[in-house]
């Protein structure tokens, strides 16, 4: 494809997307969500531990034992995927340890 093309591609689905400013809009939604469902997660890993949850909204609506299940029960209901917020709400998560290393030092010291 052609950058042309690709220009006139992009540009076609942030048309049928409702333009630039609903995108944005949604993506802002989206990321309230998100960090709704965050801020929630102590309770609802208690709730339902080791389960796959969905959240539209300000609402939990869907709990199931496997993704494959959650993803049913969404398309079930005729939700559109793209506005659900879905996570495993595990039980014993596993701790991350991040090591940072100094590039500037590594990178001078190797040269």
């Amino acid at each position: 494809m052609s950058i042309e093309a690709s220009i006139e591609w992009i540009k076609r689905i942030i048309q049928e997307s409702g333009g630039t400013k609903r995108i944005i809009a949604e993506l802002k939604e989206y990321r309230q969500r998100v960090e709704l469902f965050e801020s929630r997660r102590l309770q609802l890993v208690e709730q339902y531990p080791d389960k796959w949850a969905a959240m539209v909204g300000r609402e939990l609506i869907i709990v199931a034992d496997s993704y494959e299940g959650l993803l049913a029960e969404i398309d079930a209901r005729g939700i559109p995927r793209r506005w659900v917020v879905i996570r495993f709400l595990d039980s014993a998560p596993l701790p991350m340890i991040l090591q940072t290393l100094e590039v500037d030092h590594y990178v001078s010291n190797t040269l």
